[in-house]
């Protein structure tokens, strides 16, 4: 018979929304925790594959190792706790492509901005629908939150998750994440993306609509997990951050 409640907390995000903060800040407070990116079968087994399929690639990394172990933990357990972080879609994305360039092209400014224009706006979609709601079975587009709040709580019969809005004050951070999991939790950032080789480019482009495109800025306005989750009011700040006009 399995045990009623999995002593571990699942970090589980799409990745760039500041989840080694809250993951190093459970582990302070002395909780098993993982922090992973995918834990659906298929998308694990994607990940394998590519990895294998890489001549470069002497092992299996350690992210999908842990992604594995987690999905092997979860079906021990009847219940098990989930924190997830989002953010918006903009500067998401853009993060993303930076946390993967090589530093040889760090004065390489148009290269950076053709792999920036290069990559798909839908990947938070895409891992809500392939990845979160097929391990979680949480459908959290087809349920009733409230967009102008800061997390949220969704459950089952298997999970009880927090989603939380990455920007939120560390203070606010740390208040939500202790009463989710009913400890004392204080989250500090890291990881800050000021603090890297990169920070003089990623603040150009994050702050010119010129550079991005409106293409760009009008996929990422009509992600669904931004609809849900982010108010009209929260929306509108981003669009006139990039001087979006379209619709939001």
């Amino acid at each position: 018979m399995a045990k009623d409640l999995n002593p571990s907390i699942v970090v589980f995000t799409m990745g760039k929304v500041a989840s080694t903060a809250v993951a190093q800040s459970l582990r302070e407070a002395e909780f098993p925790v993982y922090d992973i990116h995918a834990l659906a079968p298929r998308r694990i087994l994607s990940q394998l594959e590519r990895e294998f399929e890489n001549p470069e690639r002497q092992s299996v990394p350690n992210h999908i190792i842990n992604s594995i172990k987690v999905h092997n933990d979860f079906a021990r357990f009847r219940k098990n706790r989930v924190i997830s972080l989002i953010r918006e879609p903009v500067m998401r994305n853009i993060s993303a492509v930076f946390q993967n360039l090589p530093q040889r092209l760090a004065e390489d400014f148009d290269e950076i901005l053709e792999r920036l224009q290069r990559y798909e706006p839908g990947v938070p979609d895409f891992w809500f629908e392939k990845d979160f709601i097929p391990a979680t079975g949480i459908d959290v587009f087809d349920t009733r939150v409230d967009p102008t709040s800061d997390h949220f709580i969704l459950s089952n019969d298997r999970f009880d998750v927090l989603i939380l809005k990455m920007d939120s004050s560390d203070a606010r951070k740390s208040e939500i994440v202790s009463e989710f999991v009913e400890k004392d939790v204080k989250v500090i950032r890291q990881n800050e993306a000021h603090d890297k080789w990169y920070s003089e480019t990623y603040a150009k482009i994050g702050q010119s609509l010129d550079l991005m495109g409106s293409d760009y800025l009008e996929k990422c306005f009509a992600l669904k997990y931004f609809r849900t989750f982010f108010s009209e009011e929260e929306r509108t700040a981003v669009a006139r951050k990039f001087n979006y006009q379209g619709a939001i």
